[in-house]
């Protein structure tokens, strides 16, 4: 086979190797979008476009003469052509080794610039005195020789390709570049020489050149496809590791997260199983609804806190029933996500279960402390008049036969008179308002001393149970109204318990640390003395729980109840620095917790006796009352026992009186709440220049202090409601006992 027809075969097939490149490399662009596969596919086509120049221009030369316009068109055609082949493998070589792309307009100008010099390099070479044959082959040698040096400068480049972890696509492409350039050089260094037979040589060396482009054309696709298939690998291992990490994430939080899908639960985590109590396969699959409470059954997305144009939402509280039916409170949070390939919701929720009670509790407390000093200033006035009522019984009947029938009609309005007076005793017991008349005592021993007579109260059917720590702690209190609290207790356990039942009282010696207290801000932590009273009785829903202790408020029928019972023990509990929480449920009996603050000192603290003494007297006392019915009721009373009663309705009235007196008032008797000048203000002016003058406080309710607040003032308190005789002789134990010191705090 002659030289032509080699070198023309070779031609063809490097020419048809080139445009299946080109178009190969076409389809993978569409598909990846890499800028290096356009650059490379554009230049395998001007490479086509090249080798088909080449060959029309070789059968051209045979058979039409050199200045032909169809030859000078067809190498302004063709040699551009390979020009513009050289920017594009450089370009693109340097965005695969890179890994950024050069600018599209620096891209164009830099093709476009090739072109010009080819255009001109085939302008130049046609011009020139050298023979046809010659100008053709330097031309071609020239495009050869150019190639290989910027393939060869290309191969040098992606060696950097290998790092830092190189891949057979990769070691391909460089072997391509070095193997192109390299016989691209030959090709253009026999083409441009003198060397006799060298075309028998470019032919063969055309055969090398067509086995290492299409090598080269390959390995791109190779090294595209290993370039995905470890982006793939990278992607399954990041996605890998993103799930594990979600893993770790949602199931050791202490948050519950839940995703749900059309409003139905498709993953829990540990957090929202062990908050509703239901394992996670007995809720995947169900609606969110068949949790909610009552209140909140049909939730939305706008329920869920999410509107149809939001993606997130901030905060909010939601109430749900656990497996066991218990309310749950969750603050939480919602999102749109997309789970496994669908839309989707995901809820991030904190259990507020403890905190919700502890602000339901903190709100019916500061309830309850409205209605008491409401509930005190109703029972103060109503003592001011009691007292007034039952003070002009008392000296009405001293002054009426017995065989009257009027006094019949006295002695009714006294005994009414005297449950009005139980009632406002109860509310001011409510109201803290009382005065308590505190000393150390046993918890146990008043506990069985209540027992004693309850027994005859509560009935037989009703087993009461004493479980009694012996090294309990003492508590300075009341005796009495702690003795009532337990018996108030105690009738409402009988009455829950129609058909018989068991009471317990059970003590203990507890310490409220600062983890305790903190469920609840109104606690101080500390040593207290624990009793539980406990009955098996008909026990109460959470509505009335939330009202027990609110003053006249009774499911009891009418008649059999005022509404006071517990709210006085609230009150009494509270005035003593306690506590008391009720534990119930319908059906499941009633659990009442009393907390006591320990006492630090165990001397017990006995009352002096003063039955007997006489109720007249000669001296001189200053009576301050701002209530007129009571003002004439004990001016009138002590007069007629013999005293001299000076009479101030306030006490800058007092003041001016004790002023013009001085020396020869041997009591002051006052009401504690006055207009202007007040009761206490009253006994520390006169003590200040006085401090020998006794004092005799009356009021329905004094100064809010457990620890005896009238005897730290160095006085004396008669309770209102009283009668005269009460009056008398508590106005002559004063005047007989010695004079009593203000105590310093």
């Amino acid at each position: 086979m002659n030289p032509r027809t080699l070198i023309t075969a070779f031609l063809i097939i490097e020419c048809v190797q080139a445009f299946i490149l080109g178009v190969l490399l076409c389809f993978f662009y569409r598909t990846y979008r890499r800028n290096y596969l356009l650059l490379w596919a554009i230049s395998w086509l001007s490479y086509c476009i090249f080798y088909l120049g080449g060959i029309t221009g070789y059968y051209l030369a045979q058979s039409l003469p050199v200045t032909h316009p169809a030859r000078l068109i067809n190498a302004l055609i063709y040699i551009p052509a390979s020009y513009l082949q050289i920017p594009c493998l450089f370009i693109g070589a340097y965005e695969l080794t890179k890994g950024k792309s050069v600018s599209p307009k620096l891209t164009r100008n830099i093709c476009l610039l090739a072109l010009l010099v080819g255009m001109c390099f085939v302008i130049l070479s046609t011009i020139t005195f050298a023979p046809v044959g010659l100008r053709s082959w330097f031309r071609v040698g020239t495009h050869f020789f150019i190639t290989g040096v910027v393939l060869l400068v290309a191969a040098f480049g992606t060696i950097y390709l290998w790092n830092p972890k190189p891949n057979f696509g990769r070691i391909c492409i460089s072997i391509g570049f070095f193997g192109y350039g390299f016989f691209n050089l030959v090709l253009g260094f026999f083409a441009t020489s003198l060397i006799s037979n060298s075309q028998y040589l470019i032919s063969y060396l055309h055969f090398l050149d067509s086995v290492v482009q299409f090598w080269f054309g390959l390995s791109l696709v190779v090294s595209l496809l290993e370039e995905e298939r470890e982006k793939a690998t990278a992607a399954a291992r990041a996605l890998q590791t993103s799930e594990s990490l979600f893993r770790k994430l949602t199931e050791h939080n202490s948050a519950a997260i839940f995703i749900l899908q059309e409003n139905k639960i498709v993953y829990m985590n540990p957090s929202g199983a062990a908050i509703t109590r239901y394992e996670t396969d007995e809720l995947l699959g169900k609606s969110i609804n068949d949790l909610a409470h009552l209140d909140f059954k049909n939730l939305s997305l706008n329920s869920l806190g999410l509107n149809e144009d939001e993606n997130t939402r901030p905060r909010y509280e939601i109430k749900l029933i656990n497996k066991e039916g218990e309310e749950c409170w969750l603050d939480a949070s919602t999102t749109r996500i997309e789970y496994k390939g669908h839309s989707a919701i995901l809820m991030t929720a904190i259990d507020v279960t403890e905190r919700k009670h502890a602000e339901e509790l903190l709100l019916q407390s500061q309830k309850l402390e409205s209605i008491g000093r409401l509930a005190g200033g109703i029972a103060h006035d109503f003592n001011n008049i009691l007292t007034g009522i039952i003070g002009y019984i008392e000296i009405t009947l001293l002054k009426v036969s017995v065989t009257d029938p009027v006094v019949r009609n006295l002695e009714q309005i006294k005994k009414l008179s005297l449950r009005a007076a139980d009632l406002t005793s109860q509310l001011l017991a409510f109201a803290r308002k009382q005065v308590l008349q505190a000393k150390v005592v046993d918890i146990n021993e008043l506990i069985q001393e209540t027992v004693s007579f309850l027994n005859r109260l509560i009935g037989e059917n009703i087993k009461i149970e004493l479980i009694l720590d012996e090294n309990l702690s003492a508590v300075k209190a009341d005796s009495m109204q702690i003795q009532q609290v337990l018996t108030n207790i105690a009738l409402n356990a009988r009455d829950a318990m129609p058909n018989g039942g068991q009471l317990s009282f059970s003590t203990r010696n507890a310490f409220l640390d600062e983890e305790f207290c903190q469920q609840y801000s109104y606690l101080i932590a500390g040593d207290y003395v624990e009793i539980i009273i406990r009955d098996t009785g008909l026990g109460m829903s959470s509505e009335v729980q939330g009202r027990i202790f609110e003053p006249f408020y009774t499911t009891k029928e009418m008649g059999r109840g005022t509404g006071l019972g517990l709210a006085m023990v609230y009150g009494i509990i509270k005035q003593h620095g306690g506590y008391i929480f009720v534990e119930s449920g319908e059906g499941k009996g009633t659990v009442f917790t009393i907390y006591m603050p320990a006492s630090v000192s165990e001397t017990k603290v006995h009352k002096v006796s003063f039955s007997g003494l006489p109720t007249t007297g000669s001296e001189t006392i200053l009576l301050v009352e701002d209530e007129q019915s009571v003002r004439d009721l004990i001016g009138t009373s002590l007069s007629e026992e013999g005293y001299r009663v000076l009479i101030a309705e306030d006490g800058e009235v007092a003041l001016k009186l004790f002023q013009e007196n001085a020396g020869k008032i041997d009591l002051v008797i006052s009401d504690v709440v006055m207009p202007k000048i007040g009761g206490q203000k009253l006994l520390e002016t006169l003590r200040h220049k006085y401090p020998e003058l006794k004092f005799l406080f009356i009021s329905g309710y004094g100064i809010e202090d457990t620890d005896n607040g009238f005897n730290k003032l160095g006085a004396e308190l008669l309770r209102k409601p009283f009668n005269p005789n009460e009056l008398a002789r508590k106005v002559r134990q004063v005047l007989n006992q010695p004079v009593k010191t203000t105590t310093q705090t």
